[in-house]
């Protein structure tokens, strides 16, 4: 199946967790935010908060951060979507190219606020991607993030953090902290003080579930 959005065409993920009924597919609910990279993330609807921008442009539709510091981009997630609950589940989805990213955080898809230990992130370096939750604990799946774009598609539903990389699951982790009820903010790209040149294609995510690829 195909939704068609914004005359593109996305391909659809089939929930697999939670309460919804056989066959209830995210197409079904809609992405509720979709950054596509037609514009710079401040000059977008709905728009993206910059802090420390560097060195980016918008080319065809794809995002470039090439910068030797920070250079990131955040919005409340809970506008205009109201509360977003854990319990219910939340997904959210990137695809990106790296180039290269030298340092801790050069290079995000993601980072999600929640309150106590609720968000979680993904890190990507060179050769490897890393799943960190809220409540710290982390693992990494080895591979080469330079080699093309990737598609990092992460799936939170209570405790449990899923990531799929193209489509496939990689890591799996519980979040063993202090489990907040929240998510409330959303970041992304260059949150470290190291270079990085990477190409950012889009960003989507939902409230309505947690759903896998």
């Amino acid at each position: 199946m195909l939704l068609l959005r914004n005359n593109m065409d996305l391909e659809i993920s089939n929930f697999n967790e939670g309460t919804l009924l056989p066959g209830t597919s995210l197409p079904d609910l809609g992405w509720d935010v979709l950054y596509e990279a037609n514009e710079l993330p401040d000059a977008a609807t709905p728009v993206w908060i910059v802090d420390d921008e560097g060195t980016v442009s918008v080319t065809a539709g794809v995002l470039r951060i090439n910068d030797t510091g920070k250079t990131y981009y955040y919005r409340d997630a809970t506008s205009p979507l109201g509360t977003i609950l854990v319990a219910t589940g939340f997904t959210i989805e990137a695809k990106v190219k790296v180039v290269t990213a030298d340092g801790d955080w050069a290079v995000q898809p993601y980072w999600l606020g929640g309150d106590a230990s609720g968000g979680g992130e993904i890190d990507l370096k060179n050769d490897r991607v890393k799943l960190i939750t809220g409540g710290g604990e982390n693992d990494e799946y080895l591979m080469d993030t330079t080699d093309d774009f990737h598609i990092y598609h992460l799936t939170i539903i209570g405790d449990v953090q899923t990531l799929y990389v193209d489509r496939v699951q990689r890591l799996q982790l519980t979040n063993t902290g202090t489990l907040g009820t929240e998510i409330t903010d959303i970041y992304w790209g260059n949150m470290g003080n190291a270079a990085c040149d990477a190409y950012y294609d889009y960003l989507y995510y939902s409230a309505g579930g947690a759903f896998v690829p």
